[in-house]
């Protein structure tokens, strides 16, 4: 990540306690303007992921 380059780290609750930590770059903020909700930027990238993984 450049020096320069706007970030965010957020976390969200898995499970009760339970809290996994993300790093959000350029594409994080474009999403986030769409819906203002880490969970949704975070299934956006999920899915994103899997259709990568997946070759589709």
């Amino acid at each position: 990540v450049a020096d320069n380059e706007k970030a965010v780290l957020f976390s969200l609750e898995t499970s009760p306690s339970v809290f996994e930590y993300y790093l959000g770059l350029n594409n994080f903020y474009t999403v986030w303007q769409y819906n203002n909700s880490r969970m949704y930027v975070t299934a956006v990238r999920d899915i994103a992921n899997a259709i990568n993984n997946n070759g589709l």
